[in-house]
């Protein structure tokens, strides 16, 4: 077995790189003119902690993401610029820190997973934002495939979906809704600048009986939205999903649903592009907080089950086949009918 020092350093430096990436970021103490980064002086100065502010700077020049200019002053380096271009990518699994933070306690039994708190803000501004690169090829299909009146995004998050519906189809009736409080509201702020006929409230996704009796959609051709929600609801059981979309076609059976989920590539897979690849923290703190994320095998079998007929799929990040194993996708969207 090889070793190198790198690797330490490696596996080390995200414990400290991260949440100050993720804590400038969302301060937005920068900004993108001609895919340059440029500081906002002014955000700095607000910041109160100027002493801890000043640490954090020089420990971003000392690994190479932030430079000093002759007249003091501080430059993005190249690399710089696209790790903070991308800080969003920091936000979900920091987002969890509170698991990794009281792993101690955890392991001692003297702390309750389940009582542990996500950050629902930063959860929900990354979730939005790392979503967007697969909204693209749906709202492609949806421009040559428009026959739609309505249009339910289920777990709308921030609303950034939503959003996107409204530029593109004004003749759209829109629903959003979500179990978070905190999500429901940022969806707000999203309606409020767009048109009146986006409905927002809060629901539990899980129950259809509750939710269904709030749209409006009796008599029209509807297509719903279940952006990484099924992992959210499955409890690791391909039967709750099978149940779950069994239900959806009974109680809306003219209706087109599109499905996005991340999936649980094998171990074999992840070894391979663990250096390349967020999956391994994004599998780790789904199973920290309970949530089942199937392979992708899983899928095939359940979309067999439901009734429903694969209309169009993309698959994202997938991996080449080996003489171990197939080739699988890190994350997919379905449309069906």
């Amino acid at each position: 077995m090889t070793y190198s020092i790198e690797k330490l350093v490696y596996h080390l430096r995200g414990l400290y790189s991260a949440p100050i990436i993720c804590e400038l970021s969302k301060r937005k103490i920068f900004k993108f003119i001609k895919n340059k980064a440029i500081f906002d002086k002014k955000k700095l100065i607000n910041i109160k902690s100027k002493k801890e502010l000043e640490a954090c700077l020089s420990y971003l020049v000392r690994i190479n993401l932030l430079k000093k200019l002759d007249n003091d002053e501080l430059e993005f380096t190249d690399m710089g610029v696209e790790i903070f271009k991308r800080a969003n990518s920091y936000y979900v699994p920091h987002s969890y820190r509170d698991y990794i933070l009281n792993l101690g306690n955890i392991f001692n039994s003297k702390m309750n997973v389940k009582k542990l708190k996500v950050d629902r803000n930063e959860n929900i501004i990354g979730s939005g934002l790392t979503h967007m690169r697969y909204f693209p090829p749906v709202i492609s299909y949806l421009s040559q495939n428009n026959s739609f009146h309505a249009g339910i995004d289920v777990g709308c998050g921030n609303g950034h979906f939503l959003n996107l519906l409204n530029d593109n189809f004004q003749s759209l009736d829109l629903y959003g809704f979500d179990v978070s409080n905190t999500s429901v509201k940022s969806a707000k702020l999203i309606k409020k600048k767009n048109r009146n006929n986006i409905k927002i409230f809060r629901a539990d996704a899980s129950k259809i009986n509750y939710w269904k009796k709030k749209i409006n959609i009796k008599g029209k051709k509807t297509i719903f939205f279940f952006w990484f929600l099924l992992h959210e609801i499955s409890k690791n059981k391909k039967s709750i999903i099978i149940d779950y979309l069994k239900s959806i076609k009974k109680n809306f059976p003219n209706s087109t649903i599109v499905i996005c989920e991340l999936t649980k590539q094998s171990d074999i897979i992840l070894q391979e592009n663990c250096e390349k690849s967020l999956m391994p923290e994004y599998l780790l703190f789904h199973d920290f907080s309970g949530q089942g994320v199937l392979g992708f095998s899983d899928y095939k079998e359940i979309l067999k089950k439901t009734g429903y007929t694969l209309k169009k799929e993309w698959m994202f990040d997938q991996s080449p086949p080996n003489k171990d194993i197939n080739s699988e996708p890190s994350t997919f969207v379905w449309v069906l009918e």
